[in-house]
């Protein structure tokens, strides 16, 4: 999503490093590997300790949602509890 809003087209090559753990990439990005397209929740406290630093480019609102999931196909009650509280307070929020 940023190489589109950036108008890039990503071509990734071979030898390239790529991360599925977020926390891996940021990781990666604070040891010198490399560069890290950054989620601004998760990267906060690293921007903010001057660990990593913004290069720029666009920053935009992520469309991507986000679930409560369990290994469970039963739903417990705690879980729904949690599910409901959660729902209901992101309602409550103005960007909502």
């Amino acid at each position: 999503m940023w190489c589109k809003h950036a108008g890039v087209v990503f071509r990734p090559r071979g030898g390239e490093r790529r991360f599925d753990d977020y926390d891996l990439v940021l990781a990666a990005a604070e040891a010198g590997l490399g560069v890290a397209i950054a989620r601004a929740p998760l990267a906060a406290a690293a921007l903010d300790s001057v660990r990593l630093v913004r290069l720029g480019g666009p920053e935009f609102a992520n469309t991507k949602a986000h679930y409560i999931v369990t290994r469970n196909l039963e739903t417990r009650a705690v879980i729904r509890q949690l599910s409901d509280a959660l729902v209901e307070l992101v309602a409550r929020e103005p960007d909502a």
